[in-house]
């Protein structure tokens, strides 16, 4: 009779991906600042008259922003023997396995910073549910979560999803923030994931793989 319970030599490759895909769904805009500069002039006859001349600076909105990694990833690991699940999470700066031996123990969250010159509107997408992620088969305990959070206060306006909170993944269209700042010190966000794997999320060695899309406009 198969245990339902890992075998030791078995390892199940967790590799969870986020891939930045920048929309630009506003056309760029041109901003002009004209600058009135006066000056006199003397002319041959004596008297000063006045003219005028126009300046003209044109400010470019640059839309931008990173990710400073591209994947939250713990490598290949195993389900403790007698547990029905392992929790593999990320909580900003640290990280949490229990229940479980998984290569990268220091995983940490991915920080999403918006370097550009306007403040934007931020969605975000995934390619699977938690079902589609795990299989239809496997462990009811499953679970597949993200964390948003401000690293630095009042980056993320709070319009959108419920910050702070685990909120288990669909294939919705979220909105992040109707608005991200882009001044330093308010322009970090944390992305967090959290994991319960099953023990029969699959029978033999395999990645678990999804993918993130992130998406950016400029905000009203």
């Amino acid at each position: 009779m198969k245990s339902k319970f890992k075998k030791k030599e078995d390892k199940k490759e967790v590799l969870f991906f986020v891939v930045l895909i920048l929309f630009i769904l506003s056309a760029i805009s041109l901003f002009t600042v004209f600058v009135k500069i006066n000056y006199f002039q003397e002319i041959i006859n004596g008297y000063a008259s006045e003219v005028s001349t126009m300046a003209s600076v044109t400010i470019i909105e640059n839309l931008s922003i990173t990710l400073d990694s591209s994947s939250i990833n713990w490598g290949g690991g195993m389900i403790g023997n007698g547990s029905n699940n392992a929790t593999l999470m990320t909580m900003g700066n640290s990280s949490n396995m229990s229940d479980s031996s998984w290569d990268n123990s220091s995983v940490i969250g991915i920080i999403l910073r918006n370097n550009g010159n306007v403040n934007v509107s931020l969605n975000i997408t995934f390619k699977y549910n938690v079902t589609e992620f795990f299989g239809p088969l496997s462990y009811s305990g499953k679970d597949y979560s993200i964390n948003i959070s401000n690293k630095e206060a009042g980056s993320c306006d709070g319009l959108g999803i419920t910050l702070n909170s685990w909120l288990l993944v669909n294939k919705s269209n979220w909105l992040i923030c109707e608005k991200m700042s882009y001044y330093l010190d308010t322009n970090e966000i944390w992305i967090d994931a959290k994991l319960i794997v099953p023990y029969d999320s699959n029978n033999t060695n395999q990645d678990i793989t999804d993918e993130i899309t992130i998406t950016a406009s400029a905000a009203l």
